[in-house]
């Protein structure tokens, strides 16, 4: 007789949960780095940002943010995760 688990229990899914959390939250961090190192050359320091004028700030963080939601868009449309 062949058994089928159809329902886990509440340590294995708050273990399953932590473990699709890091993956996603390592998967944005790689792509923040990588989106960065596109528009500006580099991974941008916290000082980088804080010596920006607030228009050039405005408009980096645009760019930077507009990259981030294309590689978003095309990772769901290559892995649907």
């Amino acid at each position: 007789m062949l058994f089928v688990t159809v329902a886990h229990g509440p340590e294995e899914q708050r273990r399953n949960l932590d473990s699709k959390t890091r993956e996603s939250l390592d998967t944005n961090s790689q792509e923040y780095k990588d989106a960065e190192i596109e528009l500006f050359g580099r991974e941008l320091e916290a000082n980088d940002w804080d010596r920006m004028e607030e228009e050039e700030r405005g408009e980096n963080t645009k760019k930077l943010m507009t990259r981030l939601k294309e590689k978003r868009d095309a990772r769901l449309n290559e892995t649907g995760t």
